[in-house]
């Protein structure tokens, strides 16, 4: 019973970390509903001007609850803070903003355990973005307990992006950036199975952030998108010489706030996720549900 609670908790700590939709016939999935409107008023654009010495600090708080039913029952908080800073280093003749990343605090509680940052190691990074807010190079280092190798699985994966990716003509209010297109669907399938080996697990993602409207923070002026993302998934993993069959969604909804001058994420953006579902394996049966708060609060270094 207890290896197989583990075995899940893995999968559903590896898909709140993804989910960094679109609902078909599963019964455990979410229907998604897009927020678009039509398109009113003057064109956004992002600027992505960024000076070297420009950066931002982030401070990233979850707390949420995990519960399951059936063959193994359990009521558990997941709880996370997350300090980190990102600062440009270098303004290439190119275009190319080269930043450094570091994180100063991390603690994470699940299932009764806690990982801090003393356990985890020092965890450093460099990341490239190029004239237009698009990610080119992205590198983690760090982390006595290989986080860095596992964390650049992530970021290297086809698709994922660290700034909002603005199209160059900008956008009106009303309009969205289509996630199933900048994040295709043989991608995310590719992360999850490289974070879960000997899955095949199929998610299905359709997701949006929507121009919402300008307004000023930290006196500077940001888009305010609305986050709506959908990611139903189901298929199989190998974990203890079980073979686990899992069938589950995930919504997440919220803020986010941009500046139009650097690209960057600016004061307090607050998002709410939610899963259900259910696995099956060596004869066993959970229900699982998680409901989750994310504050993420950025403020100019």
């Amino acid at each position: 019973m207890r290896r197989f609670s583990n075995a899940f908790l893995i999968v559903v700590t590896a898909t709140a970390l993804l989910v960094l939709p679109g609902c078909g016939d599963d019964p455990k999935g979410y229907e998604f509903k897009s927020l678009k409107k039509p398109a009113t008023g003057d064109v956004v654009k992002i600027a992505y001007d960024i000076a070297a010495g420009d950066g931002i600090r982030m401070k990233m708080t979850m707390r949420g609850t995990m519960e399951a039913t059936g063959d193994a029952s359990m009521s558990t908080p997941m709880n996370s803070d997350m300090e980190m800073s990102l600062r440009c280093t270098e303004v290439r003749k190119n275009g190319d903003k080269v930043f450094e990343m570091a994180v100063d605090k991390m603690d994470v509680s699940a299932a009764g355990q806690t990982f801090g940052k003393e356990m985890l190691g020092e965890l450093r990074g460099t990341m490239v973005i190029d004239a237009n807010g698009k990610m080119k190079d992205m590198d983690i280092s760090g982390g006595e307990t290989g986080v860095g190798e596992e964390l650049n699985k992530v970021f290297k994966s086809p698709g994922f992006q660290s700034f909002v990716p603005m199209p160059p003509e900008g956008m009106r209010i009303g309009e969205a950036l289509d996630l199933a297109k900048i994040m295709p669907a043989e991608a995310m399938g590719q992360l999850m199975n490289a974070s879960l080996p000997g899955s095949s697990i199929k998610p299905e993602l359709n997701g949006e952030l929507v121009l919402m409207g300008t307004r000023q923070v930290d006196g500077e002026e940001v888009a305010e998108f609305a986050i709506n993302l959908v990611m139903n998934m189901a298929g199989s993993m190998s974990q203890a010489g079980q073979t686990i069959d899992m069938d589950m969604g995930v919504k997440v909804s919220g803020t986010q706030y941009t500046s139009l001058k650097s690209g960057f994420p600016l004061g307090t953006s607050e998002m709410k996720m939610d899963m259900r579902g259910e696995v099956e394996g060596n004869g066993e049966q959970v229900e699982m549900t998680m409901s989750m708060t994310m504050t993420i609060e950025c403020t100019k270094l």
